[in-house]
Formats: structure tokens, sequence, C-alpha cells
């Protein structure tokens, strides 16, 4: 519902597997939702059984193995919505923060739905000052990363870099 009515909704959430107590069917049941609500970003941790912690001294504690198999098939899921996420862009005009030169001189940053340091970039076809707000034509991707051309008729895009 909510998507329908806000055209640009971008869902993001994060996730805890192996829960004492989570059962093979809580697992699926989960990663259908994943399937589901196709998160635009999400995350996926293991249970960590930290002393002090309610569940702590649960008895059905989910031994480490499966913990890392089911987080590990909700990463798998995810990064296949996320990558058609990043294939959905492909026309779109974005506003995007640059944040940092790379190490190959490339202006990088990142649209108005990621976080700093944990989510997909903007690899830029023009050098652009870090801290400045530009609209780029999404012209590429690479995985999850973009490939903007600050040139909104897209003039730049005959030359698209390995990223």
């Amino acid at each position: 519902k909510l998507r329908a009515r806000i055209p640009h909704l971008v869902l993001r959430s994060t996730f805890i597997v192996g829960f004492p107590g989570e059962t093979d069917a809580d697992h699926r049941e989960l990663v259908e939702f994943v399937e589901k609500m196709r998160f635009a970003r999400a995350g996926f941790f293991a249970y960590s059984q930290e002393e002090g912690t309610a569940a702590f001294d649960h008895e059905d504690q989910v031994p480490e193995k499966v913990k890392t198999k089911r987080r590990d098939r909700l990463v798998q899921v995810q990064q296949r919505i996320q990558e058609e996420f990043a294939a959905a862009q492909q026309g779109k005009v974005l506003s995007v923060l640059v944040d940092k030169i790379d190490e190959d001189g490339m202006s990088v940053g990142r649209a108005w739905f990621d976080a700093p340091e944990i989510d997909s970039v903007v690899h830029l076809l023009q050098d652009v000052e870090p801290g400045t707000m530009v609209d780029v034509k999404i012209v590429g991707q690479h995985m999850f990363d973009l490939v903007g051309d600050c040139n909104l008729d897209g003039s730049a895009e005959e030359d698209l870099p390995d990223v």
C-alpha cells in the first residue's frame, strides 16, 4: 500500500537470524517475507549469544553453522534484489552527494537513498568536488553500484569506465 501511495519510497531494514528458538519454518517465512517486500537495502546478522541478555540461557540455541547458513541464504536473496534495484535505476536522474575521490581519481558519491559507508555508491563520469550535491543520469551499473553522468543528456555515456 505504501509503495502505491509514495512513488519513490525506498524501504530498508536489518534482520537478526538464528535467535534462540528460531525454527526452519520461521526462517523460510523470513526468506519469503524478504522476497515479497523487496527491500532496496537490507542487512542480515547472526544472533550472538551475549552474557547478561535475556536469551543467553535460552535452551533452544541455534547452532552457529545453522545461523551462518541462514544468514548467507538471506544475503544471497538480498543481493539479487539489490542488483535488480540497481538495474531499475538505469536512465533515471538521481540526486547524488559526492563523498570522495577514489584511488583511481573518480568522483564517488551516494544517491539520496543510500547510507554512507554501508550502502552502494555512484561512480561519476565527471570530476566533482566532494561535498557537492549533483543531479546525475544513471547510465550503468556494476552489481549494486551505479555509474552516473552529470551531463544529463548522457553525452559522456560512450566511455563508461570499469568500476
